[in-house]
This record gives C-alpha cells, sequence and structure tokens, in this order.
C-alpha cells in the first residue's frame, strides 16, 4: 500500500513528488523509452526537477 501524506513523515508535497516520478516510469515503459528519451526524455526530467526544486527549494542533484 502507497503511504499517505502525514505517515512516516511523508509531507503532501513528497508523496506529489513521488506519484509524478511513478507517473514518469510509467509513460518511460509505455512508450518503450530507450537511451535518454530524447526531446520527450529531456521534458520529463525538466519537469521533473522542476517539481522537485519547488518541494526542495533546490534542483536535484545527479
Amino acid at each position: 500500500m502507497f503511504p499517505t501524506a502525514g505517515s512516516a513523515g511523508v509531507s503532501a508535497a513528497q508523496l506529489d513528488v513521488v506519484k509524478m516520478h511513478v507517473e514518469a516510469m510509467r509513460l518511460v515503459i509505455t512508450q518503450k523509452m530507450e537511451g535518454d528519451g530524447g526531446a520527450v526524455g529531456k521534458q520529463l526530467l525538466t519537469g521533473l526537477g522542476l517539481v522537485i526544486k519547488k518541494v526542495t527549494g533546490s534542483a536535484p542533484t545527479a
């Protein structure tokens, strides 16, 4: 079962980031993306980075 906001010290914003990562992985799998994913892969990384920055206040590290 997926944790809920507030359980185990997880905030709603952090949970949203995890959900977005899961959705991104689903897209990668369903689209059978390979390598860097091309333009769509770059958009995914940019979008995830923006969400992480919004929640944490800093850009993700590689």
